[in-house]
């Protein structure tokens, strides 16, 4: 990548955990507008609900899995962090959309499954990259200086 891209992406992408959540935020409900409208055409009002539920589960996970690697990004247990948010991120759509898909026919027929598909893919793109944002802050900061992830009385 060109010095002037990564620059602009340095601008770009928020640093910590909240600005990244909202970005992940952000990120989801464009996705779910650009997804509503398909959506409504092929089952209607089920087709609104399967995109909010994929939508909802997704961003959730992936905000977990972000605070998970923000939380142990710097530490001795960094690599452990990091495997727990892959299984925070991937388990928990997956559970949820099979659990729906085979509980109701109208959710499985609005198309769940596909649509938990995109905005797992989606989210998953996102968080990377606000994960190695945040991982590089914390590998910058000298030993013993304090993470702003960490919560009084909790170090």
């Amino acid at each position: 990548m060109s010095g002037r891209t990564n620059n602009v992406l340095r601008r770009l992408l928020p640093q910590g955990p909240a600005a990244a959540c909202f970005a992940l935020v952000a990120l989801v409900a464009v996705a779910w507008l650009l997804a509503a409208v398909p959506a409504y055409r092929q089952a209607g009002r089920a087709g609104l609900l399967a995109a909010g539920i994929a939508a909802g589960v997704c961003l959730l996970s992936s905000m977990a899995a972000l605070l998970v690697t923000n939380r142990f990004a710097g530490t001795p247990s960094a690599i452990s962090g990091a495997l727990g948010s892959i299984l925070l991120r991937t388990i928990v759509p997956l559970g949820v959309t099979l659990f729906l898909v085979d509980a109701s026919p109208v959710l499985a027929e609005a198309g769940l499954f596909g649509l938990t598909v995109v905005f797992y893919l989606l989210t998953l793109a996102g968080e990377t990259l606000l994960a190695v944002r945040i991982v590089n802050a914390a590998s910058r900061k000298p030993a013993g200086e304090p993470r702003s992830t960490e919560i009084r009385g909790m170090s």
